[in-house]
């Protein structure tokens, strides 16, 4: 009795588990077939999105670049300092962690 206990449970979540994971790879289908309706602008996104995440995580050493992309009039809330009206202050706030680390 016990060995068929013990079989029910491994097969129920067995069951649990494949069922989760829909059987099929963990590739987002959406994004692996997407054809944009302009790529020139699909290009311009992607392109000035690497440079902003390029220049995020290397804020330390390219400041000038990463402060590039915001405007001077900034209005930024964040959900535990609240809102800041100062490009220095979103500027300098991922440049001193990354320091920091």
């Amino acid at each position: 009795m016990k060995y068929v206990k013990q079989t029910l449970i491994f097969l129920v979540f067995g069951s649990m588990m494949y069922s989760c994971s829909g059987g099929k790879s963990m590739v987002y289908q959406l994004t692996k077939n997407y054809l944009p309706d302009d790529p020139a602008l699909y290009d311009t996104i992607v392109k000035l999105d690497q440079e902003f995440f390029g220049a995020y995580n290397t804020c330390a050493q390219n400041l000038d670049k990463y402060a590039s992309f915001y405007a001077e009039d900034l209005e930024f809330y964040h959900d535990q300092g609240g809102l800041s009206t100062s490009k220095t202050e979103v500027v300098e706030g991922p440049r001193e962690i990354s320091v920091e680390r």
